[in-house]
């Protein structure tokens, strides 16, 4: 398997998927008014991470758990 198909081992869950996957479908626009796409995304996981259910979701991953 090609190194770029590898999962990294340090690898962490996102606020925006449990999947790993997302499919998002916005106005004409909208992107470039956050300055491309990495602005868009980087605005995006920062409103998500402030999210009671990804507050949780990241708690309970530092937690280890017995059972």
């Amino acid at each position: 398997m090609p190194p770029s198909w590898r999962l990294a081992e340090d690898r962490q869950p996102l606020p925006l998927t449990e999947t790993g996957y997302r499919s998002h479908f916005l106005p004409g626009g909208i992107v470039e008014d956050y300055g491309g796409v990495e602005g868009y995304v980087r605005v995006w996981l920062d409103h998500e991470a402030e999210s009671p259910d990804w507050k949780k979701r990241k708690d309970a991953a530092r937690q280890m758990s017995l059972f």
